[in-house]
C-alpha cells in the first residue's frame, strides 16, 4: 500500500513540476514540489525516530530534501539556483524536475523490491542467530586483525606526507587559505596518489570508536581512549574543517543513525536530535564560509548574515545540467551506444569502478580516466560563463581535465557515461545498499556490530547524494566492511556452537 501511495506522490509531484513549466510558474516548478518532498522527509523522520522503523525512507527523503529541494526553499540560494535552471532549455528543465521528483519514488521501491528476494530474505536468516559473549570475542579479534589493514596504511600516509598532527591543526585554523593552498595542502603538500588513502581517516574513527563502545574491558578502553583515538580524530577534524560540507554530511549521519539506535526517544530527545541537524547545518556553513580565508579570520556579523546564504550545493541544477548535456552534446558520452545497451553496460560497469577505484595509477598505467567527466567539466564552464578554462596536466603531458569540479547531482554521472537509462543502472545498485543497510538496521538491536554498520552506510548514502562517486565510499564503507567481517566471524562461530 505504501509502495502505491509512493507511486501517486511521484506522479503527483513530476505532474506539478511539468504544469510548472508549461506555464513558467516558479512556486509550480520548485516550492511546490519542494514542500511535498518536505512534507514526506518529516513523516520518515517521526517515523525512524520514534517508531524505529523506515530507515531507507527516511535516508532517501531526508538526504533528497536536504541536498535537492531545501536550498531551493531558501531566498538568496534559490534564486540562484532558478537562474540557473532558466540556462538549461525547456528539456533539461523538465527532465531536472522530473528526476528530482520521481527518483526517491523509484528508490524506495526498489530497496523493498531487494528485501523482498529469497537471497535478501536468507542472508537475513542467517546472520539471525544468538551471539555468546566468545563468539562476540571472535568477532572483536577478527575487526582487530583486518583494521591493522587500513589503520597501517592512512596512518603511514600521514607520517609520510604531513606533519601528522600540526596539519590538522593548521587547516583548522587557516583552511583554505590562498597563502597556503587547498586544504589539503595544508597538510604538507600534494598528496597524489595518496589522497584515497587520506580520505579513509574517517573509518579508521568509526572502528575505535566501535572498539571504545563496544568492548568491556577497561584496559582496552583505556588505551583506546588515551592512547589511539585523538589521532584520527585530529585527522578527521582537519578534514571535516577543510571546507568540504559532504565529510560533515555524512559524519551528521553517522551519529544520528547510531543515536537512533541506541537512545529511546521522547519529545525532549527528538528536540536534542532537531539541535544535532541545526549544529551540522551551522558547522557546515560556517567551514564553507571560511574555507578560503581561515577561521583566524572568522567575524561573528558576517557569519549570522550569511549562514543561510547556501551555494556550492545546487544538486537539482547540476543534475539538470547533465540532462541538458546528453541533449545538446551527445557525442560526449564515454560509450556511444543505445540506451538499451548503454543501461547493460552501467549495470556491469559501475561495480567494477568501485572496485579498481583503489589501484594507483602508477601501477596500473592504463587505469581509464573518464573523457566524459572532463568534456562535461568544460561543458558546465562555458554555461557558467567562463572564457579561460583551467586545463591541468600530469607531469607525463597526460590529460586529466578542467583544473575545478562540478557535482552531476545523484543520476548525473551515469546519465552522461552511459545514456538516459544509465539513471535506472544506478539505481538498481543503490537500491541494493539501502536495502543492506535496512538489514543491518532491523538487526541492530541484536548484537553489537549491525547498528555501526548501518551507521557508516547511512553515512555514506547522505554523502553520495551529492553524487555517487567511489571518493564517497572511502570515507565510511572501509570501516563498515571489516565491521562486518567480524560480525560474520561471529555468526560462524555462534553456528558451529549450535551443531
Amino acid at each position: 500500500m505504501k509502495n502505491i501511495v509512493l507511486i501517486l506522490f511521484g506522479v503527483l509531484v513530476c505532474a506539478i513540476g511539468i504544469l510548472g513549466e508549461s506555464l513558467q510558474s516558479n512556486a509550480l516548478r520548485y516550492y511546490i514540489p519542494g514542500l511535498l518532498h518536505a512534507t514526506v522527509a518529516m513523516y520518515a523522520t517521526w517515523s525512524f525516530f520514534v517508531n524505529k522503523k523506515d530507515y531507507s525512507m527516511f535516508l532517501i527523503w531526508v538526504g533528497w530534501f536536504v541536498w535537492y529541494y531545501f536550498q531551493l526553499l531558501l531566498p538568496t540560494s534559490g534564486m540562484l539556483i532558478i537562474e540557473m535552471m532558466d540556462g538549461y532549455g525547456t528539456s533539461g528543465r523538465i527532465w531536472g524536475i522530473v528526476s528530482g521528483g520521481i527518483t526517491p519514488v523509484l528508490l524506495y521501491i526498489g530497496t523493498n523490491a531487494w528485501q523482498s528476494t529469497p537471497q535478501m530474505k536468507s542472508f537475513k536468516v542467517w546472520l539471525t542467530v544468538p551471539l555468546g559473549e566468545n563468539s562476540i570475542r571472535r568477532g572483536y579479534l577478527t575487526i582487530l586483525i583486518w583494521s591493522m589493514f587500513l589503520i597501517i596504511p592512512v596512518g603511514l600516509v600521514y607520517l609520510v606526507t604531513a606533519d601528522l598532527i600540526m596539519g590538522s591543526i593548521h587547516i583548522m585554523k587557516e583552511m583554505r587559505n590562498t597563502e597556503i593552498g587547498t586544504g589539503f595542502e595544508a597538510f604538507g603538500g600534494a598528496m597524489g596518489s595518496f589522497i584515497a588513502l587520506v580520505s579513509m581517516a574517517p573509518a579508521v574513527l568509526i572502528i575505535i570508536l566501535f572498539l571504545v563502545f563496544s568492548i568491556r574491558n577497561i584496559w582496552i578502553r583505556i588505551i583506546a581512549c588515551v592512547i589511539v583515538l585523538p589521532v584520527p580524530l585530529i585527522w578527521c577534524l582537519g578534514l571535516l574543517l577543510s571546507g568540504t560540507r559532504t565529510y560533515i554530511v555524512a559524519f551528521g549521519g553517522v551519529i544520528i543513525i547510531w543515536l537512533c539506535v541506541k537512545i529511546k526517544f521522547n519529545l525532549l530527545k527528538l528536540s536534542i536530535i532537531g539541535l544535532i541537524f541545526v549544529s551540522i547545518l551551522i558547522i557546515a556553513q560556517t567551514t564553507y564560509l571560511y574555507r578560503n580565508t581561515g577561521l583566524s579570520n572568522f567575524d561573528f556579523d558576517e557569519t549570522i548574515d550569511k549562514i543561510m546564504d547556501i551555494q556550492g550545493l545546487e544538486t537539482l541544477a547540476d543534475q539538470s545540467r547533465c540532462f541538458y548535456y546528453i541533449m545538446e552534446e551527445p557525442e560526449g558520452q564515454w560509450f556511444d551506444v543505445d540506451p538499451v545497451s548503454g543501461f547493460f553496460i552501467g549495470l556491469v560497469h559501475r561495480p567494477l569502478e568501485y572496485s579498481y577505484y583503489l589501484i594507483p595509477r602508477s601501477i596500473w598505467h592504463g587505469k581509464p580516466l573518464d573523457p566524459t567527466f572532463t568534456d562535461y567539466t568544460r561543458f558546465s564552464l562555458i554555461l557558467a560563463g567562463y572564457s579561460d578554462l583551467p586545463f591541468v596536466l600530469t607531469e607525463d603531458g597526460k590529460d586529466t581535465g578542467y583544473g575545478t569540479s562540478n557535482t552531476t547531482g545523484f543520476l548525473g554521472r551515469d546519465v552522461i557515461r552511459y545514456g538516459p537509462l544509465g539513471a535506472i543502472s544506478i539505481i538498481i545498485w543503490y537500491s541494493l545498499f539501502l536495502a543492506f543497510g535496512d538489514l543491518f538496521f532491523e538487526l541492530s538491536r541484536r548484537n553489537p556490530y549491525s547498528s555501526w554498520i548501518a551507521a557508516a552506510i547511512a553515512g555514506t548514502c547522505f554523502a553520495m547524494w551529492r553524487g555517487p562517486e567511489p571518493t564517497w565510499a572511502l570515507l565510511l564503507m572501509p570501516c563498515a566492511l571489516i565491521i562486518f567481517l567480524g560480525y560474520v566471524a561471529a555468526v560462524k562461530h555462534a553456528r558451529s556452537i549450535m551443531r
